[in-house]
């Protein structure tokens, strides 16, 4: 995350303290070309009230402005929890600081997971790496572990409910061009996978 301060070019990057651990902080260049030297000006960038450390987390910062934010409303997000969360802050142009941080919210339940801006409407994008922490083990060595790439998800913030919340992206709805499986009043015993008894090609190969 780079973006223009006060006569200078600001980036978000992870610090490692001894006793504070792995938190995010705030380098400056006055480098246009931005290579540097990059100095670290605030090594707490982003840190809930009443605390001398900052959050942060083993991921590459994710440090976003909020699409069209209200009045009193929290401006940017930063994520923690390896991308699958987020705090939501003001960021103050004064202090080039994220003040007022919210506790985390989760958005997600498997890790590695990054978010980008879209060029082409500013939509927040979210996209990471799914694993089988939810799933039940392999029964056999045959089995093939949930290991693969999320879908990719919209971030957004709920003016009522005053959280993050994440959607697919609206784009899926043109790969929906048939019904492969439909079934009423079915059953799913606890713990026993079920195959859907899907048609070869079409899509569902």
């Amino acid at each position: 995350s780079v973006w223009r301060g006060q006569g200078h070019w600001n980036m978000v990057c992870q610090t490692f303290g001894a006793v504070s651990g792995m938190h995010w902080g705030r380098y400056s260049t006055a480098d246009n070309s931005l290579h540097g030297p990059w100095s670290l000006d605030d090594a707490a960038f982003a840190r809930p009230p009443a605390s001398s450390i900052g959050v942060g987390t083993l991921s590459n910062p994710s440090f976003y402005p909020l699409p069209l934010p209200r009045t009193g409303e929290p401006t940017h997000i930063i994520n923690t929890d390896m991308g699958c969360s987020f705090a939501l802050g003001f960021y103050s142009e004064e202090t080039e600081r994220l003040v007022n941080l919210t506790s985390s919210s989760r958005v997600c339940n498997d890790q590695w997971f990054v978010a980008g801006v879209a060029e082409e409407d500013g939509r927040l994008l979210h996209i990471g790496w799914v694993k089988q922490w939810n799933a039940p083990p392999p029964s056999s060595k045959f089995d093939t572990p949930i290991n693969t790439m999320s879908l990719v998800r919209v971030l957004t913030y709920d003016h009522r409910a005053k959280v993050l919340v994440t959607n697919p992206a609206t784009e899926y709805k043109s790969l929906r061009t048939a019904t492969l499986f439909a079934r009423s009043n079915l059953s799913l015993p606890v713990g026993i996978p079920f195959q859907l008894p899907l048609p070869s090609g079409a899509g569902a190969a």
